[in-house]
């Protein structure tokens, strides 16, 4: 008897990435055969995001398509992840032929009625191994670990608390052993996520412990390149911010996002105005390297945002100059106190802000780029074309998917996954092109 055919949609960020990973590894040990296109697919599960409207309406979108494959042969279709978890969602009554609905909490409700549904035998030795990601959903040689699920933080524009709970770690232990088994699978590249990765182990251990876990991950041999996303300056002492520094596999870049930079819309947001610490902790990194690689995320258009506050923003980010920066334009999100706020700023004033910043912005990364030309970068490479000298990947300045990249020449063959540093001859719009 022929195996069924599963297809996985994932939608959003990595973490949901990484809760697609681990469904994969639970669906193959049922005996389904994993597919990558849902057109051939005959049961179909989009992994949904809920996190802002654009999201949602992406989430949904992409459900009406999946169910238009029943058509075609597609036998079943199911909604799983944060949209679906999200209080007062809407998928049953936009979508009333789903076969099935799950939240975050309800996964193994998911793989019963999967089983149930297609009558399936488990297989024979199948090694469903705690913390264990067998199948990669991205390129082989990188992956994310996510340390940390839930929130603690009341910002008051997130809906990420009520949608994936509380915080919650995974012990240091189990985190290396996940570490391990993906270093095994081919990843030299890891990037740690979480909603506030710099909280890591207060809720297990009781206090921060991310410097324990990043010296632990260190020892993993294999593996090449660390990335820490998604930190805050709470908990980044002296001798964490040294080691991301000093570390031998920790690469020389940092995600923190900021926000903003104006008290009063850091008060409103009902985040800590810890301007002063950002500042002293983007200096401490930078005076012992200089080119250390500074990620952050901004929100325009926060209710009542003032032009003054706005320009305080812009003045800051002009003065800091970020080498990665992403921005975000506010949007209403029902279930959030930020939804019931005064002084919502007009959509076209947010564009306006948005383009300004974003000019800035481009401004900066292009002046950067242009100081590297000359110089030597270590990369990564991701893709090759038909012809093996030629790759595109990215500098250890560039995460995945968020940043950048480099074109590169090789007069050697190249393959995914390979760390080599090349000498950088020009530039392609945000990109680099370096010759090896």
């Amino acid at each position: 008897m022929k195996s069924p055919n599963v297809a996985i949609v994932s939608l959003g960020c990595a973490k949901n990435l990484v809760d697609t990973e681990h469904l994969l590894g639970q669906i193959y040990d049922l005996n389904f055969n994993l597919v990558a296109e849902p057109e051939s697919a005959d049961a179909v599960i989009v992994n949904t995001c809920g996190f802002i409207q654009s999201a949602v309406d992406e989430s949904l979108g992409t459900l009406g398509e999946m169910l238009e494959l029943k058509e075609d042969g597609v036998s079943k279709v199911y909604a799983m992840g944060c949209y679906a978890s999200r209080k007062g969602n809407n998928i049953s009554e936009v979508h009333p032929k789903l076969d099935g609905v799950f939240p975050l909490t309800e996964t193994n409700e998911l793989l019963k009625t999967l089983k149930s549904d297609f009558r399936t035998i488990p297989t024979v030795g199948s090694s469903n191994l705690a913390g264990v990601r067998k199948i990669s959903a991205t390129l082989p040689h990188y992956s994310f670990l996510k340390i940390s699920e839930g929130c603690n933080r009341t910002c008051t524009y997130c809906t990420i608390p009520s949608i994936r709970g509380a915080n919650q770690d995974k012990s240091i232990e189990a985190l290396v052993l996940e570490a391990e088994q993906l270093v095994a699978r081919g990843v030299v590249e890891l990037n740690l996520i979480a909603q506030d990765t710099t909280a890591y182990g207060i809720q297990y251990y009781g206090e921060p412990r991310l410097l324990e876990l990043l010296q632990a991950l260190q020892k993993v041999e294999g593996l090449k390149w660390i990335r820490l996303l998604y930190a805050y300056p709470d908990y980044l002492t002296p001798e964490l911010a040294d080691f991301l520094i000093e570390g031998e596999k920790m690469v020389p870049y940092l995600e923190l996002p900021i926000q903003h930079a104006s008290a009063g819309v850091l008060r409103r947001m009902n985040r800590p105005d810890t301007f002063e610490l950002y500042d002293s902790l983007f200096d401490r990194l930078r005076a012992k390297k200089k080119e250390y690689a500074l990620r952050t995320t901004v929100i325009l258009g926060f209710p009542g945002e003032t032009e003054e506050e706005f320009e305080f923003l812009y003045n800051y980010c002009k003065t800091r100059k970020f080498d990665r920066l992403g921005a975000f334009k506010y949007f209403k999100e029902e279930g959030t106190p930020a939804f019931k706020m005064k002084n919502q700023v007009p959509s076209e004033v947010v564009e306006e802000r948005y383009d300004r910043l974003m000019s800035l912005q481009r401004d900066i990364h292009f002046a950067d780029n242009e100081k590297w030309v000359g110089k030597d970068m270590e990369f990564i490479v991701d893709e090759i074309g038909e012809d093996p000298t030629k790759a595109f990947g990215r500098t250890w300045r560039d995460a995945i998917d968020i940043d950048s990249g480099i074109h590169i020449q090789s007069s050697i063959p190249l393959k995914p996954g390979m760390i080599a540093t090349c000498r950088i001859t020009g530039t392609d719009d945000y990109d680099l092109v370096g010759v090896l």
